[in-house]
């Protein structure tokens, strides 16, 4: 999915295996339009999608709830290690260009004990092994990863 948005900017091209469906979309100037080099790529990324096939489906694709795990309160699955292969594949797809994370976090509707604490502990663990999955793949991996803002732990 995310090949549909970044190779057109990053290689000059869509994805061969979305072309059958996005087709009727793409106008014949778009490429001059969107492919260029850009200073950096951000990514939002807050839980791994998954997909299964639909042959009924424009991109024969429909979204899915993915392997069982622990998952946030909005049901998204939390996995730390899909988030490190995310740049691995830029870094290798489009010549490793410098990320900045833009989006980051979890969903936890937490509520102060008694004495009035929060008790953020699931938060903690989320952010603790998804940037460490993101320090892993700079220091590991070589990926070009020059910023990360975390998404508020007041907005759910």
């Amino acid at each position: 999915w995310t090949r549909n948005f970044l190779d057109p900017v990053c290689l000059g091209k869509y994805p061969e295996a979305s072309l059958p469906a996005l087709d009727s979309y793409i106008k014949s100037d778009d490429l001059k339009i969107i492919s260029y080099k850009t200073d950096y790529v951000g990514i939002n990324h807050y839980s791994p999608n998954y997909i299964r096939h639909d042959k009924d489906d424009g991109l024969k694709a429909v979204m899915c709830a993915g392997p069982d795990g622990a998952r946030n309160d909005l049901g998204w699955l939390v996995d730390a290690a899909e988030y490190e292969k995310i740049f691995v594949e830029i870094k290798q797809r489009y010549n490793n260009p410098k990320i900045y994370v833009l989006e980051n976090g979890m969903c936890d509707n937490l509520t102060p004990d008694e004495h009035g604490k929060v008790h953020d502990e699931r938060r903690v663990s989320y952010l603790n092994s998804y940037i460490n999955a993101m320090l892993n793949a700079k220091t590991k991996h070589g990926c070009n990863i020059d910023g990360y803002f975390v998404w508020s732990a007041f907005d759910n």
